[in-house]
Formats: C-alpha cells, sequence, structure tokens
C-alpha cells in the first residue's frame, strides 16, 4: 500500500466520521472536554447524584481545568436511597440543594 493514498484515504475516513469523533491517540473524554470549554471561554459546574463527585473530579484532574472548571456538589437523599425508589424524595433533595424548604409536600 502506498503511504500517500493510507495517508489520503484516513484523512477521508476521519472527516466523514468528524461528527462521531471526540478525539484520538492520547486524548481523553476529560481532556476534550476542557480543552473545548477553553477555547470557546466557556465554564462548567457540576451538581451530582450518587457519583461521589466523580464526574468534577475527571475534569479537575486534567491540567488547566481551573480556568474551566467552576467547581460541583452532590445531593444527598435522606436514607441514602436512589431517588427514582422514593418518588418524590428526589425533588425534596433537590430543593434542599438549593436551600429550600426540604418537606415533603416540597
Amino acid at each position: 500500500t502506498d503511504p500517500a493514498s493510507a495517508a489520503e484515504l484516513a484523512e477521508r475516513v476521519a472527516e466523514a466520521l468528524s461528527p462521531l469523533v471526540w478525539g484520538e491517540a492520547q486524548d481523553t473524554l476529560p481532556g476534550v472536554v476542557v480543552r473545548r470549554l477553553r477555547e470557546r471561554g466557556h465554564t462548567i459546574a457540576t451538581m451530582e447524584s450518587l457519583t461521589g463527585g466523580l464526574i468534577c473530579s475527571l475534569l479537575t484532574d486534567v491540567p488547566g481545568a481551573s480556568k474551566a472548571v467552576l467547581g460541583g456538589s452532590g445531593i444527598v437523599y435522606p436514607g441514602c436511597q436512589v431517588p427514582f425508589w422514593r418518588g418524590h424524595g428526589a425533588f425534596e433533595s433537590v430543593w434542599c440543594g438549593f436551600g429550600r424548604n426540604c418537606s415533603s409536600d416540597g
């Protein structure tokens, strides 16, 4: 195979798949997210539930993330139950996170 034609083919494939490809080689998803946020001058903050802050942790592990990641917070559910199993409990917890009344009637 001719190296020039292989390179041309690789370029055409990359162009065709570009909407589906978020990185290449050693790129990581958190690294690409932080890079794209910084390129656009955007920032992000997370509010996580049942992840232990994993998303924010992955983002802040990227060098330079402090320019794009504002921070994160978690939602703790009463009794540590999964919110979908508690019905209205999920809404109570979200409102508690924003400093609202945590009564069962919302």
